[in-house]
């Protein structure tokens, strides 16, 4: 369990619980046995919201370098979980559309994981819930745009 350290200064209390939070969910990451690689997932995540998209739009949605985002498609296109167009828009080009396959493991994953959340949040209240899904929300779009700007 963590502290309850009120002497801490709301940034160092902050600080602290992220860097606590990193580490429990690698650590539940780890005892789990899931369907898709974390990576895979999020690219999944994107493409099943809207598909086809350029590997460029992938990378640019998930904050990462296109030659990271390259690699994952690749791989995922080995495993059969997406497939190329060609890009109507650049003939040199091509878009990356999500398989009927790459969304049956999506569903799986995304199943799992919301159950586990579930377990997680079990006894608290439906507002408390919303809080925290509205505060983590807020803190995604606040890390995406300090990255943006640095």
């Amino acid at each position: 369990m963590v502290s309850d350290n009120n002497q801490q200064s709301p940034i160092e209390k902050i600080e602290f619980n992220l860097s606590y939070l990193a580490r429990w969910l690698e650590a539940n990451h780890r005892r789990r046995t899931y369907p898709l690689e974390r990576a895979h997932y999020l690219l999944l995540n994107l493409l099943c919201e809207k598909s086809p998209q350029s590997s460029g739009a992938l990378a640019s949605q998930l904050g990462l370098d296109s030659s990271t985002v390259t690699r994952q498609i690749k791989a995922m296109m080995a495993l059969e979980l997406l497939t190329r167009l060609p890009d109507p828009a650049d003939r040199r080009g091509c878009l990356i559309q999500v398989t009927q396959l790459g969304i049956d493991k999506y569903e799986q994953m995304q199943s799992i994981r919301r159950e586990n959340v579930e377990k997680i949040f079990q006894d608290w209240s439906d507002e408390e819930k919303r809080s925290i899904g509205n505060a983590l929300e807020k803190l995604n779009n606040s890390i995406c745009r300090n990255l943006e700007n640095n």
